[in-house]
């Protein structure tokens, strides 16, 4: 499979239950940010393969290059609430804070907001990376 969507850039930081992509337009013009709210990421390493495990939140924040930023999946994230496989009312709290949290940051310009990667290009050298078909359905690391 081949991504045909917008150009995206992703951090992950550890100890964030967040994780902030760049999407690019095709002339690589900034789209929005987007902040994926998740748990903590796991990376992890297992001979040639490596990756990152984490858990989606189902709430999310778009943020337009003017930093007007909104919640994204409201309905999705509040009918997860209180079921076995997601979180609990503490859990929905905690995350909907991250999302404040990470709101403040927005509204103070503050990184990764305040335009740092935005004339990042890939080198057009880079070859396309080949996903590996065996390994991949390992247990998910925790943090």
């Amino acid at each position: 499979m081949t991504w045909t969507g917008l150009h995206v850039l992703h951090l992950f930081r550890p100890g964030r239950a967040h994780s902030v992509w760049w999407m690019f337009n095709p002339d690589f013009t900034l789209n929005c940010w987007y902040v994926n709210l998740e748990a903590p990421p796991a990376v992890w390493r297992d001979g040639n393969l490596a990756g990152v495990d984490t858990f989606d939140h189902a709430l999310d924040l778009v943020v337009p290059p003017g930093r007007d930023w909104r919640w994204k999946d409201e309905d999705e994230y509040q009918e997860r609430i209180g079921h076995p496989a997601y979180w609990g009312e503490d859990g929905a709290k905690e995350i909907r804070a991250e999302g404040e949290r990470v709101g403040m940051d927005i509204e103070a310009g503050g990184f990764p907001f305040d335009g740092t990667w935005l004339d990042f290009r890939p080198d057009p050298a880079w070859p396309t990376p080949e996903f590996p078909t065996a390994g991949w359905d390992r247990p998910r690391s925790r943090p």
